[in-house]
């Protein structure tokens, strides 16, 4: 049943129009009332046998062209309402993309200035994607000093985001933040079944210690794999705490001061835009990364889709595509002309001598 539903539905542009359809039936029934006061008349003053004496149609010819003109009616009015057969192209006709999530676990992401502090943060962004993802593969990559795949690319968005839920910098062994690893890492969980479009969502505070991902980055855009980074955290920058044997304390430099953390929106935009993505920073609300999805991802899934497809069969990209959506106005015009064309024959016919 379900796989002849998209065969048989019919959407309408101008569905208002069906109001017409009621004057459609009052028309008919109008014209058979009208029909049937002259025949009346007629019986009354000629006689039982007027039809036979008067060159007008039958009874039964002029229901037919009342019938038939009240079908005209009908099948221009639907035709002007804008009917359209098949499936139109929705949500889930749209290209899907295969995304590496890269979560930066470094100690860093301890730091509050974001509630409950970055990785919280950054575990409620994931959730917000996977379910913002419906039928797109996510893969997840945590990184710190190193960069391990944690998740394959899968399409069960809601293993992958409680999966991710439980990283956190007791996962990753070195410490420190290697953007390059955890890119590299992304990309070879991407290229290991490249059958669409892909992305790369890195989740960090931008603490590149490294310094080469910008190299990385390069490699990602020449293979169409742009980067779209989520910054978190604040410009200003704030301490890490850390648990102690004594309570709560915050991490310290070589001078025994207290280390300030604050995003680097600079490195990371310049990343993206070597990527050929862009950069967005993280508010309060983790929902942001829907404006991501919608305005970044999903352009970037029709564009690479589009460019996938045009190199294999650029027909079959157009269909795949394009609405699947057919309409069928014009049959209904054909329908009433057709039906005027036989009411008024009706008519001819009957009002011969």
């Amino acid at each position: 049943m379900s796989a002849c539903a998209p065969l048989i539905a019919v959407s309408l542009d101008a569905p208002l129009w069906l109001a017409l359809l009621v004057a459609s039936f009052a028309l008919f029934v109008w014209l058979i009332h009208v029909e049937r006061r002259q025949q009346a008349r007629l019986v009354a003053v000629i006689g039982p046998r007027a039809h036979d004496l008067v060159s007008k149609p039958s009874p039964s010819e002029r229901r037919s062209a009342a019938l038939l003109h009240a079908v005209a009616f009908g099948a221009a009015t639907i035709a002007l309402a804008g009917p359209r057969h098949g499936r139109s192209a929705s949500a889930e006709d749209a290209p899907r993309l295969d995304i590496a999530v890269c979560l930066d676990v470094s100690r860093s992401m301890r730091a509050r200035d974001l509630e409950p502090d970055r990785l919280g943060f950054a575990h409620a962004v994931i959730r917000s994607l996977a379910s913002r993802a419906r039928g797109d593969r996510l893969a997840l990559v945590a990184f710190a000093g190193e960069a391990r795949l944690v998740v394959p690319l899968t399409e069960d968005t809601d293993s992958f985001a409680a999966i991710a839920s439980r990283i956190d910098e007791l996962s990753i062994e070195h410490g420190g933040t290697d953007l390059s690893s955890a890119l590299s890492v992304a990309l070879t969980a991407l290229e290991e079944d490249r059958t669409r479009g892909g992305a790369i969502v890195l989740l960090t505070d931008g603490e590149d210690l490294t310094g080469s991902a910008l190299g990385v980055a390069e490699t990602c855009k020449s293979r169409g794999l742009p980067i779209f980074a989520i910054g978190l955290g604040s410009p200003l920058g704030s301490k890490i705490p850390v648990a102690s044997t004594t309570g709560e304390r915050f991490v310290r430099d070589e001078n025994g001061d207290d280390v300030v953390s604050a995003l680097d929106t600079t490195s990371l935009s310049a990343l993206c835009a070597r990527s050929g993505g862009s950069f967005l920073a993280a508010r309060d609300d983790p929902r942001t990364v829907v404006n991501l999805y919608d305005e970044s991802l999903l352009a970037h899934a029709r564009d690479g889709s589009h460019a996938m497809e045009s190199s294999v069969d650029a027909s079959t990209a157009t269909s795949s595509f394009a609405s699947r959506e057919a309409p069928i106005d014009t049959p209904l015009l054909i329908l009433a002309l057709l039906a005027t064309i036989l009411a008024q024959c009706i008519g001819a016919r009957g009002s011969r001598p």
